[in-house]
């Protein structure tokens, strides 16, 4: 409960300094930075999103959550395996295929 108070705290103030910042973080894990803007922006696209909308302290810990599970990816070169190439490569090619069709009968 007590972590709680003190991020809601954090928010409050971290988006009061946000006006005299372009980037105010808003958490650092290791060497890298995640901004508040980052964070509002990403909270503020899935929020709208979703069915069954959250606090902006549970999508924190979603957020956190994500976060730290990317980083130790990367750690592990999970992005870099054969693998994982192979389902990007698949990936991209469907999206540019969406893409790429022409959407306008001819007639």
């Amino acid at each position: 409960m007590k972590l709680k108070t003190l991020f809601a705290s954090l928010l409050v103030a971290s988006s009061l300094w946000a006006q005299k910042d372009k980037e105010t973080p808003l958490l650092k894990i290791n060497d890298e930075v995640f901004s508040l803007q980052e964070f509002d922006f990403i909270f503020n696209k899935n929020s709208d999103a979703a069915q069954f909308p959250i606090s902006r302290e549970e999508y924190y810990d979603l957020y956190l959550n994500y976060k730290l599970k990317v980083m130790e990816g990367k750690a592990l070169k999970l992005d870099t395996t054969e693998q994982n190439k192979k389902d990007y490569k698949d990936f991209y090619r469907r999206i540019v295929r969406q893409y790429q069709m022409d959407t306008v009968a001819q007639n």
